[in-house]
């Protein structure tokens, strides 16, 4: 991988809502007012699903059945709306009532892995698809946790039987590339992404990541093509500029390059990677001025990279001012041997 991090569009978890349905089989709720029924199972949005769903659980006729499953659309409502831990709570409170709903698991799960508990997650993944070997959702989310955890080969286990259990899933062949880039096969994630925007030819991460496929491969002609495609679909697209500017930088076409990283800073302001890129590309057509004040911008977002001030080291040799470009290496070989905090 080169010093540029490309930047990969990784999609949303998945969130599989138990439209007033019970396990695979699909029982539906039992009566209760036609109104909130239909809220709770198919809402408007995750507002109107909590406020159904809450007083069907708190109706005093709603029966265990019922209340089991109110409690699990409602736990996917909270999940939409970023509370993890009501979501957890409502979770809990299904699987008691019905510990054979493979969907609460798989909620459980989500809102676990979004509030930083990823092996709980896995093993509530691990769960839902013991009661539903057939539950893709699970499978993808699963994968998604995995890779989170740098599990690598488990993420494209999972990602692989979601292809095989629905084959026309673009997504799942997108993460999936993305974890064999990630691994340095770079050709296996072409075949990936392609086969994506075979499925979801109008997604504009998609071409990004494809783009970044062919960039491994040093095929920088197609590479620029796809990330001119992503641009296409999204003209708002920073990080597609910012590859694009990459690869035209590894055709030598450093100019070109400077206008891709310009417009990704303008489209994202504090864009540190575009800043160092442009800042050594600047440096590379000799105006180190330029390139300075790129470096110094770069700093102030994150003085705690030694990239940066390394690449200012470099500027600063450039111009002649040898005292200021020793004081950056020696302030990078410091940032480089401070020991990390976990999970840096």
């Amino acid at each position: 991988m080169s010093g540029r991090m490309p930047v990969l569009g990784i999609p949303i978890v998945a969130l599989t809502l138990l439209l007033g349905a019970c396990a695979s089989s699909g029982p539906g709720l039992d009566p209760s007012p036609p109104a909130d029924r239909a809220a709770c199972a198919r809402p408007s949005s995750p507002e109107a699903a909590i406020v159904a769903c809450s007083r069907i659980i708190d109706a005093r006729g709603t029966s265990e059945r019922e209340r089991a499953i109110a409690l699990n659309n409602r736990g996917y409502a909270h999940i939409r709306v970023k509370q993890y831990k009501k979501a957890i709570a409502d979770f809990n409170a299904t699987i008691e009532l019905s510990p054979k709903i493979s969907s609460a698991f798989n909620g459980r799960g989500l809102a676990l892995d979004n509030a930083n508990q990823p092996r709980k997650a896995i093993a509530d993944y691990d769960k839902a698809i013991d009661l539903d070997p057939k539950y893709a959702s699970a499978y993808y989310n699963r994968g998604l946790a995995h890779e989170r955890a740098n599990h690598f080969p488990e993420a494209i286990a999972d990602y692989t039987k979601v292809v095989e259990l629905t084959p026309s899933d673009a997504d799942a062949y997108n993460s999936r590339g993305i974890v064999h880039g990630r691994l340095g096969n770079h050709k296996a994630a072409l075949d990936d992404f392609q086969e994506a925007i075979k499925l979801d030819p109008n997604d504009a991460k998609k071409y990004n990541n494809l783009g970044i496929a062919h960039r491994g491969l040093k095929q920088q002609s197609q590479a620029i093509a796809a990330f001119g495609r992503a641009i296409e679909l999204n003209p708002n697209y920073a990080f597609a500029y910012y590859n694009r500017g990459n690869a035209k930088t590894d055709l030598g076409d450093l100019k070109a390059a400077i206008g891709d990283y310009s417009t990704a800073i303008r489209l994202r302001n504090s864009f540190f990677p575009a800043l160092i890129a442009r800042a050594q590309a600047y440096l590379g057509i000799k105006e180190p001025r330029k390139a300075l004040e790129d470096a110094d911008r770069a700093i102030q977002i994150n003085s705690k990279s030694a990239r940066a001030y390394l690449t200012r080291a470099r500027i600063w040799r450039a111009l002649g001012v040898q005292d200021r470009a020793i004081q950056d290496l020696k302030k990078a070989r410091e940032l480089r041997a401070a020991p990390r905090r976990p999970g840096a």
